[in-house]
């Protein structure tokens, strides 16, 4: 019973250190393996589709985060930006009309406010992920405005990924 307690112990600090862990750090895997799960057991689609974004945030907070404290920015995290902002788009077109363009005028406002950072760093350290980010973040932004204006769009599975969007 002690070895369980001690067990259960252990992995629970683990993963509440694991938190504010950055790329490259040693707990940096637990906290995505957390959040691939609270992806896993959000309750509906308009849960995951929030949650999507709000891990895309992150790793957009993260790479800030890095500059900010003069370490060299692990931009490849970046690369999960597009994944998370489809993943939200594909969970959110399940959603009632309401809550379909609750959720788009909250994606126009995060893509604005994400590509307020990212500018930020952007301008200290030009890195092409960073520029893949940025277009990412405007197609987004498109995504949203068209669709709020006409839900059915999103039936076409619109993509963060279709340069033609542009």
């Amino acid at each position: 019973l002690l070895l369980a307690f001690v067990v259960l112990s252990t992995v629970t600090v683990s993963v509440y250190a694991a938190q504010s862990s950055l790329p490259g750090d040693a707990l940096y895997p637990v906290k995505i393996g957390v959040e691939k799960i609270q992806v896993a057991v959000a309750a509906n689609p308009e849960d995951k589709a929030y949650l999507h974004l709000k891990l895309a945030q992150r790793r957009i907070d993260e790479v800030a985060i890095q500059v900010s404290l003069n370490r060299s920015p692990d931009y490849s995290v970046l690369d999960t930006l597009s994944a998370q902002t489809d993943a939200a788009l594909h969970e959110i077109g399940k959603a009632s009309p309401g809550d379909i363009n609750t959720f788009l005028g909250h994606l126009a406002e995060s893509a604005i406010n994400q590509q307020i950072t990212l500018g930020t760093i952007h301008t200290e350290n030009r890195h092409d992920s960073v520029q893949q980010a940025m277009n990412t973040l405007q197609r987004a932004n498109l995504i949203a405005e068209t669709a709020y204006n006409n839900a059915a769009f999103l039936k076409t599975r619109p993509s963060v990924n279709d340069q033609s969007l542009e």
